[in-house]
């Protein structure tokens, strides 16, 4: 079965890297695949900026002045913003200590430098994807509760005005006080209407 293609045109994505080349490659990548781009040359800029834009997905270089990247992203994550947006990794470090102290800080994906054009947007498309699937169904999900609570409420009024009618048919098959006719009526108004109070005007 093939997967629906997933329409990414406009996703917000910051660029992290305290070196300008870099930069300038991932921008002029990513926006040429529709993406739209924000650049960061170090961790506080970046925290900056990723609050004021709310992007969508992260490329975060890992070695910068002042907090490197494993420093920024666990400030990232400590927001809850920032809890599901995917923050990949652009390294030169590619021991494994690196790699773990990557996914530890939050990171989801580690692509090492020299990066290759297609791998970033390759492995960036996953990501975006994958978080808009999962968004899709949460959304879905809550539609669908929503649904089953509302017909739930509607099951229930039906036994209720079943019950109702059960009642007043089974009193009606004897003589009865006026009053206490609609005394019963009155109850189970009140029960459908799911109320402490009604009042019968005749």
């Amino acid at each position: 079965m093939t997967r629906p293609t997933v329409d990414l045109t406009g996703a917000r994505i910051l660029a992290v890297d305290d070196i300008p080349e870099n930069l300038d490659v991932l921008l002029h990548t990513l926006e040429e695949s529709g993406y739209e781009v924000f650049v960061a040359t170090d961790g506080e800029q970046a925290l900056k900026i990723a609050a004021e834009e709310r992007p969508d997905a992260i490329l975060l270089d890992v070695m910068m002045p002042g907090i490197d990247g494993y420093e920024t992203c666990r400030r990232l994550k400590a927001q809850p913003a920032f809890a599901e947006v995917p923050i990949l990794f652009l390294t030169a470090r590619d021991d494994i200590e690196g790699v773990m102290e990557g996914f530890t800080a939050g990171g989801v994906d580690y692509i090492v430098k020299p990066f290759r054009k297609e791998e970033v947007l390759i492995r960036l498309r996953t990501h975006l994807e994958r978080d808009r699937y999962a968004r899709d169904l949460a959304d879905l999900n809550a539609h669908l509760e929503e649904k089953v609570l509302e017909r739930t409420a509607q099951l229930r009024l039906s036994l209720r005005e079943l019950h109702g009618r059960d009642r007043i048919a089974r009193h009606m098959l004897t003589l009865h006080p006026l009053d206490e006719t609609l005394q019963l009526v009155l109850e189970i108004i009140t029960d459908l209407i799911q109320d402490t109070k009604a009042t019968v005007h005749l």
